[in-house]
């Protein structure tokens, strides 16, 4: 005797969301635009990629009810893409944008004050990409654990100015810049061993006027008992160094931000 194990056939669930997906690539405008419609009321996550897509369509419509979905759904990974819509020629998908990002900070907790951009840090000549990176994923790592954190998904790079200030307004948060710098990172040859240290310093800056609010900075050492070392252990020991440096920085932001209405 034996067994043939075969797949369930779909639920009714599953397939009101394929024939829904199927639906954003419609010929038909109005099709995809009832089917943008549908997925948000309805909340159908499994269908969100395809969504994401319909953020792209040739229709206007179609790209603001997709936009408005996503933020019912929740769906933080459209955040940059629906930021891009921000800048809209057609004042539908744009307003549109505004109401998924205020749904989307909603839905990822009811507490948020700050929208946090984390500039690219500035560094001396010659330093390695990979620790310019190293920056700033510790401080954005740190950063948005905090629960009155938005991380800007490029917001600042889409609006400037006014425009800007007026969308941070409706989504009634204070917009932030964190600005990174590598101040230092030098290896020394120092009683029979390489010794590498860094320093990394944080400015904190208002998104808008660019007004300083705060500054921090982390140092650190790290160090192998030879004075020869390989091109790929002094980058290990640089590594150490700066993600110290990074981390002690981001430590004292996050601290900041927790009290910065005492300030």
């Amino acid at each position: 005797m034996c067994f043939l194990l075969l797949p369930a056939p779909p639920t009714a669930a599953q397939g009101s969301v394929d024939r829904l997906v199927q639906g954003l690539e419609d010929p038909s405008f109005k099709v995809r635009l009832q089917a943008a419609i549908l997925i948000g009321k309805r909340k159908l996550t499994r269908a969100a990629p395809a969504l994401r897509d319909a953020l792209d369509d040739e229709h206007d419509a179609v790209r603001a009810a997709a936009a408005v979905s996503l933020g019912k759904m929740g769906d933080q990974e459209a955040r940059v893409r629906v930021v891009r819509l921000l800048r809209h020629d057609n004042d539908l998908v744009a307003r549109a944008a505004e109401k998924s990002l205020a749904l989307l900070d909603k839905a990822k907790g009811p507490k948020a004050k700050y929208l946090v951009a984390i500039d690219k840090p500035k560094a001396p000549k010659k330093v390695a990409r990979s620790h310019l990176e190293r920056v700033v994923n510790a401080l954005k790592a740190k950063i948005e654990q905090h629960p009155n954190v938005i991380i800007s998904a490029g917001e600042e790079k889409v609006l400037k100015g006014s425009r800007l200030n007026s969308h941070l307004k409706k989504r009634k948060l204070t917009g932030l810049l964190v600005q990174p710098k590598l101040a230092r990172l030098q290896a020394k040859e120092k009683h029979g061993t390489t010794v590498v240290d860094g320093k990394v310093s944080v400015m904190v800056v208002t998104l808008v006027k660019k007004r300083m609010e705060f500054s921090a900075g982390g140092e650190a050492d790290a160090w192998l008992e030879d004075t020869k070392i390989a091109a790929s252990e002094r980058e290990e020991l640089e590594s150490t160094v700066i993600q110290a440096c990074a981390e002690a920085a981001a430590e004292q932001v996050y601290d900041y931000l927790l009290r910065r209405e005492d300030y």
